[in-house]
């Protein structure tokens, strides 16, 4: 099919083509032209395909894309085309996965952090607590709007563990080395990876019992895992270790970790988050990641695919991804950036 430009190019050939013809052969008699004339236009390049037919995208985008409003904290994007909500000013707040509340830490203060669990429609502060050290990475439970997960050092490079924390008590319920890959079950129980692979499912109240094994292929090694809301599979953050740069994908099993398949090719992508409905992902990729002794340098892009998805490239000319196109605060479309924190109802 041809451009616009080309439709033009081409009605005013045909209207003068009598005159082109004489014109061609005067040319060629007198030895003019300065060889052979140029070929007619290509075809236009084909827009990439559409998104599934089924595609509704819905609920709402946690994320702290900065380039959308300019404005710093974290924001939320409904996929409904209404205008985002300031959250919070700070840049990490978690969701409870009904959106109605979220976790923050502020570790500004050397050597200790504080945390707040603020309710979303109200502002207000719901619990509030201190503690000794490094804390990050704090993830609500899925069923317990007192309970959630963090990471917690004396400092962000010294050993780390993972604990479970009741904020009605203060209390951590369990505690072992973040080395292990960890994360919630839909149901509130969590499961967490050993060194060999075996899957281990529990209660932060109760015991442990073995859950399955995920195999990646030789040289990869699984460091996030992720479990859908429905409970029935797993998106693995899987790193390739190659020199001089290790590649990261995300891949899928099932909740046993079985039937292990790669859903990104890109070599970049580093995070999945699973859609309210569980079929789908948003996963980044981090041209950023790639480093070297002066720093990083690169952007973060944004897609989403169906869990059916395998072999993702994820580039514009690939139509094998699509982008997610969101209001900014005036009303315009944006395409939206990293980073993602969750993907809420």
């Amino acid at each position: 099919m041809l451009s616009s430009q080309g439709k033009l190019r081409e009605t005013k050939r045909l209207t003068s083509g009598w005159a082109a013809a004489v014109l061609a052969v005067a040319l060629a008699g007198c030895g003019g032209g300065g060889g052979a004339s140029a070929p007619p236009p290509g075809p236009a390049p084909e827009p990439p395909p559409p998104a599934p037919a089924a595609a509704q995208l819905e609920g709402r985008l946690w994320h702290n894309d900065f380039a959308l409003d300019t404005v710093d904290g974290t924001e939320i994007s409904p996929l409904d085309g209404k205008l985002p909500v300031l959250a919070s000013t700070n840049s990490e707040a978690n969701p409870w996965p009904d959106g109605t509340q979220f976790v923050i830490t502020d570790s500004s203060t050397y050597g200790q952090t504080d945390l707040k669990v603020m309710a979303l429609a109200s502002g207000q502060t719901l619990y509030s607590l201190r503690t000794a050290g490094y804390l990050r990475g704090a993830n609500p439970s899925p069923v317990n709007k007192a309970l959630l997960m963090a990471t917690i050092g004396d400092d962000s490079i010294s050993p780390a563990d993972t604990i479970f924390i009741d904020l009605t008590t203060m209390a951590v319920l369990r505690r072992f080395s973040a080395e292990a890959p960890v994360n919630w079950l839909p149901d509130g129980r969590y499961m967490r990876v050993l060194a060999d692979g075996t899957l281990r499912i529990g209660d932060v109240n109760g015991a442990e019992v073995d859950a399955g094994r995920v195999q990646p292929p030789a040289d990869h090694t699984a460091h996030a895992l992720w479990v859908s809301p429905k409970g029935d599979k797993i998106t693995w953050s899987i790193t390739h270790r190659v020199s001089p740069t290790p590649e990261n994908d995300i891949w899928i099993s099932d909740l046993d970790g079985s039937h292990l398949e790669r859903i990104t090719q890109t070599k970049m992508s580093n995070y999945a988050v699973w859609s309210p409905d569980s079929s789908k992902i948003a996963f980044d990729v981090d041209t950023g990641h790639f480093c070297n002794g002066v720093g990083c340098m690169g952007s973060c892009d944004l897609w989403w695919v169906p869990i059916t998805s395998r072999g993702v490239i994820a580039v514009p000319a690939s139509g094998d991804a699509w982008r997610f196109t969101v209001k900014n605060r005036y009303g315009s479309d944006h395409t939206l950036n990293c980073e993602l924190m969750a993907w809420t109802k």
